[in-house]
């Protein structure tokens, strides 16, 4: 996940992910970022990760919290594979 900051002072960032439909949690962790930092990635693993397909439309919910701020908003995992002899 990709943060972006204002940077004005040192803070805490939580991210926490959730099935959106149980709520029931799949990954949480917490990082801190120092003065003047405007971007910061963070990683975590999604337990028993659902892909999401059209005929199975399987969504999270992640929530992204700095001292102040929150934002929140749902996504969906996929995965892509391409055939190398085509």
């Amino acid at each position: 996940v990709r943060v972006y900051l204002d940077g004005s002072q040192a803070t805490g960032v939580e991210v926490e992910i959730r099935e959106a439909k149980s709520g029931r949690l799949a990954g949480k962790t917490t990082s801190q970022v120092g003065s003047g930092v405007k971007e910061c990635d963070v990683t975590l693993p999604i337990e028993n990760c659902h892909l999401w397909s059209p005929e199975d439309p399987f969504l999270y919910r992640i929530a992204v919290r700095t001292r102040g701020a929150e934002f929140q908003t749902r996504f969906g995992r996929r995965e892509f594979r391409f055939d190398p002899d085509i």
